[in-house]
């Protein structure tokens, strides 16, 4: 069981609370989570056969200097993989938002609905999530185009956007909004809890793509020159791994908001008391 903290909590606290909350919430959470992985998976298996071919185009035209080869392997590249990778992306997306929907539920004090349910409340506010996922990535790409620290700041302040979509029913610019209204004075500590959970995910889905392709490469002897069981597995692996750690992420986003909101309460209620 979850309860909610009913006060600020030190950065500690918020990573304990996060692991209670994405644990109790693995049950709902996983088969989206599972989801999430298999597409992952299955875009790049579609997309091996046609990228090895054309990267080694483009490494050989790198070679001999050959700037019209690179810039027609560049455009095929665009058109082999610009389709299937916005659907892949946009797919991912929408997995991770329903994989939200259970924390908030707990952390609410109510049950964490199934699946499919969770998955029509991301399906109902996709328009959102779509719009969102591209004016976080146009202010963030803005930022790190013009001086490279803009948007990193930029990153750390609208990180929590997805959270009131969900929970509040927020349009994208008003979620945009309210991330950076309650991260205003806690750029440090939202930049640093969220790092440490990307860690996380990442030490996991590297452990997951070093044991994929150890298995793969003991494997390829005993298979056809053109299976790459190493890149097969590795992939297989890392995204299994994946599927793990995922609905932790969630849990982390879903505790740093209502941390932040605690935080917005007693700072407006010392003000008021002046």
């Amino acid at each position: 069981m979850y309860f909610k903290p009913t006060g600020p909590l030190t950065m500690g606290g918020v990573l304990r609370a996060s692991w209670r909350l994405g644990r109790v919430s693995f049950p709902a959470s996983w088969p989206l989570a599972l989801l999430a992985a298999t597409q992952s998976v299955v875009l790049a298996a579609w997309l091996h056969q046609p990228t090895r071919v054309l990267t080694s185009v483009w490494t050989e035209a790198m070679l001999n200097l050959d700037l019209p080869a690179l810039e027609a392997s560049g455009r095929e590249l665009v058109r082999v993989a610009g389709g299937p990778v916005c659907i892949g992306v946009l797919v991912s997306a929408l997995l991770f938002a329903a994989m939200m929907v259970a924390p908030l539920a707990l952390a609410a004090g109510e049950r964490a609905p199934g699946a499919m349910k969770a998955l029509g409340v991301a399906v109902r506010a996709l328009h959102w999530i779509v719009l969102g996922s591209a004016l976080t990535l146009l202010l963030v790409g803005a930022g790190l185009v013009l001086l490279l620290i803009p948007g990193l700041y930029w990153c750390g302040r609208v990180q929590l956007w997805l959270v009131p979509v969900l929970a509040e029913g927020a349009n994208a610019s008003r979620a945009i909004g309210r991330s950076w209204q309650l991260t205003r004075g806690h750029w440090w500590r939202v930049s640093t809890l969220l790092s440490v959970a990307l860690t996380l995910v990442g030490v996991v889905w590297a452990a997951g793509a070093w044991i994929g392709g150890e298995l793969g490469g003991r494997a390829a002897p005993f298979l056809r020159p053109d299976a790459a069981p190493a890149w097969v597995l590795a992939t297989l692996m890392a995204n299994a791994s994946c599927a793990l750690t995922l609905p932790y992420l969630a849990a982390v986003l879903v505790v740093i908001y209502d941390d932040l909101e605690m935080h917005a309460m007693l700072a407006d209620a010392r003000r008021a008391g002046r």
